[in-house]
C-alpha cells in the first residue's frame, strides 16, 4: 500500500463533490474524501472527512505537504487522532505548495486523498456532428470562463484524475483512477482529443502511482500501481507502441498503435500491473456506427479484444457492449496553494524548567509556527532577526522547528557565561516577542581559593568562588597530613561560600599541615558541585595555613588493678609522630623505650611489662616528637600495686 496524496485546490468552487469509491484492503483505509485546500497567511488549512471504506478503525490521520507534488518530496506537517477533519499548515513561505492526507488504521497508512478540481465533463459518448470536436457541459471545457479555459495556462498541477460513468444494459458502472501527470502533461492535453484544433493531439504513456477504484468485479481496485494511457482520436492497430515493450501484437490490449489516420479514437486507462483495462472509450466517431465501445475492465468475451476495441460493431466476436446511456467522463486536477503573506509573529515557549544549566546541556523548545528557534545572550541588542544572525556564533544557538507547538531540543553548545533569551522566527522571517533572562549558561567550575586549618585544630576550612553542593560524602576525595602524620576527614559542610572539612583529630598549633583534594575515580555524587553541575577543580598537595591553638597531647592508659610481677600492658595515645618512652618510679621499663609512634593519628602505642614494686607508683608516657618544632610532652598516671598474692 503506497502513501497517497492531498492537494491543495486553489479554486474551491471548482472542485467537484463526486468522491472516488474507496480502495481498502489488507487492514488499510481508503482516500479521506472532501478533501479541502485554502491558502491562509503562512500557510495551508486543510480540511477533509472519513473515507467511506476501512477494512480496520481508523487510528488517525497524516497530512503532508511538498513544493513539487512528486514522489519523494513530501513532508510530514503533522499526525492527528482520528476526531479531527481539520489542520493548519503554518510556516509556509509564499510557494506553490500540495498537500494531502491519508487516513491511518492498525494496519498502517491507506491511500491519501486530494482536492479535486474538475476541469472537463462530458456526457456524449460520441463526436459532434463536424465529426471532430466534443461538447463539454457548461463550466467544464475550453470555453470562455469554463474551468479548463480559466486554468489554461497553470502548471502547478502533479495529478490527474478520470471518471467515467455509464449504463450499459441497463446496468450502472463507474470506474476511477489518479496518478502522476506524465511529464508533457498540460490543460489541454487533459481534454478528450478531437481531430481538428487544440484537441488534435495523441497521448500514449506509463503513468506512476495508480489508484484504481471501482465496483465492477472485472477491475481491480488497488492502490500506488503501475498504469498506461491511450488517448487519440485516430485509428489504431494491435501492434505494439515503441516506448513499451508488452502486450499481444494481435489483440488490442492496454499497448497498441496509433496510425496517424482515421477518426475511430481511443480513450482508455490500463492497470499494467495487474495487465487489465481500467475502464475504455473507443470509436468515438459520429459518423457509420452510432454504438461507441464502452467497458470496464477487461472484456470477458474471450473472443473479443480486452480493450473493447468493436465491442459494439460485432458483438458475437468483440463483446457485448451496446445500448450506451447515462454516459459521463469527467478529468481533475490537483493544484497547488500559494500561502498569503505572513505578517504575524511567531509565539516561543519552554517545554522544560530548566533555570541554570551547562554549555553542552540542552533545553526544550517551541513554536507555534514552522521555522527557527534562538537562543541569544542578554548582551546582544535584537531588534530584528538580521540583529540575532549577526550576533557572534558564542552567545547565540538555534534549532529549526518542523512540526508546530512541538517540544524541540535545543542544544547550548559552545555558548558563553551568562543569560539567554529566547526568540522564535517563522519561514517569512517575523520575529517573536522575546522569552527574557529563560535560562544562564554557567560552564566555570567553582574554584578554592583560600586553605587554613580553623583555631581549634580540628577542621579544614576551604573558601570557594561560587556555592556548591555534595550529594555523597566520601573520605577518600581528601588527604591530610601535620607534619608527615596523616589524619582523616570524617565528615564535610557548607556555610555561604566555606566549606568545613572535620578532622579525625586536633592538629597542634605549629605543624606543618598539607591538604589535597582529589576526586578521581570515586562517583559524581562525591565531587563539590555548583548549581549548573559544574564540579570542584581538584586541588593539588599543598601547604596550607595552620591557624591552629592546640597543643601536642599523649594520653595514658593503665589499668586500675595491678599486682607485684603480674603483667600489664599499658597504652600511650599520641598526637602526633615521634618516639614514646614508658617509665615506673622515674625509671625506664624495660622493653617499653623508644617506641615507635607512626601512622595515622591518633597514634597508639603499647607497653607490656611486670611491675617489680609495691604500693603507689607512678607511670609516665613521654612522646618526643619527630620534627623538633614540636615539645615534648608527657602524660603521668598513680596507681597501686598489690604485694604479690602466691609463693614461689
Amino acid at each position: 500500500m503506497r502513501l497517497g496524496l492531498l492537494i491543495a485546490a486553489v479554486f474551491a468552487t471548482l472542485i467537484s463533490p463526486i468522491t472516488p469509491q474507496a480502495i481498502a484492503f489488507g487492514g488499510y483505509a481508503s482516500a479521506p474524501l472532501s478533501v479541502s485546500a485554502t491558502a491562509i497567511a503562512g500557510g495551508v488549512r486543510v480540511g477533509w472527512s472519513t473515507p467511506t471504506d476501512v477494512d480496520t478503525g481508523i487510528t488517525g490521520y497524516r497530512v503532508e505537504y511538498s513544493t513539487s507534488g512528486t514522489s519523494g518530496t513530501w513532508t510530514l506537517s503533522t499526525t492527528v487522532n482520528s476526531s479531527t477533519f481539520s489542520y493548519d499548515i503554518l510556516g509556509l513561505s509564499q510557494v506553490a505548495t500540495y498537500v494531502r492526507v491519508a487516513a491511518t488504521t492498525a494496519a498502517g497508512t491507506g491511500t491519501y486523498g486530494y482536492p479535486w478540481t474538475e476541469t472537463y465533463r462530458t456526457i456524449n459518448s460520441k463526436r459532434n456532428s463536424d465529426n471532430s470536436t466534443h461538447t463539454y457541459v457548461a463550466g467544464y471545457g475550453l470555453s470562455g470562463g469554463d474551468a479548463a479555459a480559466n486554468l489554461n495556462s497553470t502548471t502547478n498541477f502533479s495529478r490527474v484524475r478520470y471518471r467515467m460513468e455509464a449504463t450499459i444494459n441497463g446496468t450502472s458502472d463507474y470506474a476511477e483512477t489518479d496518478f502522476y501527470k506524465w511529464s508533457s502533461a498540460s490543460i489541454t492535453t487533459l481534454q478528450v482529443p478531437s481531430i481538428s484544433g487544440t484537441g488534435n493531439f495523441s497521448v500514449q504513456t506509463n503513468v506512476t502511482d495508480l489508484n484504481v477504484y471501482s465496483a465492477n468485479s472485472r477491475v481491480t481496485k488497488a492502490s500506488g500501481i503501475s498504469g498506461r494511457i491511450e488517448l487519440w482520436a485516430l485509428n489504431y492497430g494491435p501492434e505494439r507502441a515503441s516506448d513499451y515493450n508488452n502486450g499481444d501484437i494481435n489483440k488490442y490490449d492496454y499497448n497498441d498503435t496509433n496510425n496517424g489516420n482515421g477518426g475511430y479514437g481511443s480513450f482508455q486507462v490500463h492497470d499494467i500491473t495487474n495487465f487489465k483495462t481500467v475502464f475504455a472509450w473507443n470509436h468515438q466517431s459520429y459518423t457509420g456506427n452510432n454504438d461507441p465501445d464502452i467497458g470496464f475492465g477487461n472484456n470477458p468475451n474471450t473472443n473479443g479484444h480486452p480493450d473493447w476495441t468493436f465491442c459494439a460493431q460485432n458483438n458475437t466476436t468483440n463483446g457485448y457492449c451496446q445500448n450506451i446511456t447515462n454516459f459521463k467522463l469527467q478529468v481533475f486536477i490537483n493544484l497547488a496553494v500559494t500561502p498569503l503573506a505572513d505578517a504575524t509573529p511567531p509565539t516561543v515557549s519552554r517545554g522544560d524548567a530548566k533555570t541554570l544549566i551547562r554549555s553542552g546541556d540542552t533545553i526544550t523548545v517551541r513554536s507555534t509556527e514552522i521555522g527557527t528557534v534562538y537562543l541569544v545572550r542578554n548582551t546582544v541588542t535584537v531588534t530584528n532577526l538580521a540583529s540575532i544572525t549577526a550576533a557572534a556564533a558564542n552567545v547565540k544557538n538555534s534549532v529549526s522547528i518542523s512540526a508546530i507547538n512541538t517540544n524541540t531540543t535545543l542544544t547550548t553548545s559552545g555558548l558563553l557565561d551568562g543569560t539567554y533569551n529566547l526568540y522564535a522566527a517563522d519561514s517569512a522571517n517575523n520575529l517573536s516577542t522575546g522569552l527574557l533572562a529563560t535560562v544562564a549558561v554557567d560552564t566555570t567550575p567553582p574554584v578554592a581559593s583560600a586553605f587554613s586549618v580553623n583555631t581549634s585544630g580540628n577542621a579544614i576550612q576551604m573558601t570557594i568562588g561560587e556555592t556548591a553542593t555534595l550529594a555523597a560524602f566520601d573520605a577518600a576525595a581528601y588527604s591530610v597530613s601535620d607534619s608527615g602524620s596523616a589524619l582523616s576527614v570524617t565528615s564535610a559542610s557548607i556555610s555561604g561560600l566555606v566549606i568545613t572539612l572535620n578532622l579525625s583529630r586536633a592538629i597542634p598549633a605549629g605543624a606543618t599541615v598539607t591538604f589535597a583534594y582529589s576526586t578521581s575515580g570515586l562517583p559524581v555524587a562525591a565531587r563539590w558541585s555548583d548549581a549548573a553541575g559544574n564540579q570542584l577543580n581538584n586541588v593539588t598537595s599543598r601547604t596550607i595555613t595552620n591557624n591552629s591553638t592546640a597543643q601536642i597531647s599523649v594520653g595514658l592508659t593503665v589499668a586500675d588493678s595491678m599486682s607485684k610481677g603480674t603483667p600489664i600492658t599499658i597504652t600511650a595515645s599520641a598526637s602526633v609522630a615521634g618516639r614514646v618512652n614508658f617509665s615506673i618510679a622515674g625509671k625506664r621499663i624495660p622493653g617499653c623505650f623508644n617506641k615507635l609512634a607512626t601512622g595515622s593519628t591518633p597514634i597508639t602505642v603499647t607497653c607490656t611489662f611486670k611491675p617489680a614494686l609495691s604500693g603507689w607508683q607512678t607511670i609516665t608516657v613521654t612522646l618526643i616528637p619527630s620534627l623538633s618544632a614540636y615539645p615534648t610532652t608527657l602524660t603521668t598516671v598513680n596507681r597501686f600495686i598489690a604485694k604479690r598474692s602466691n609463693r614461689r
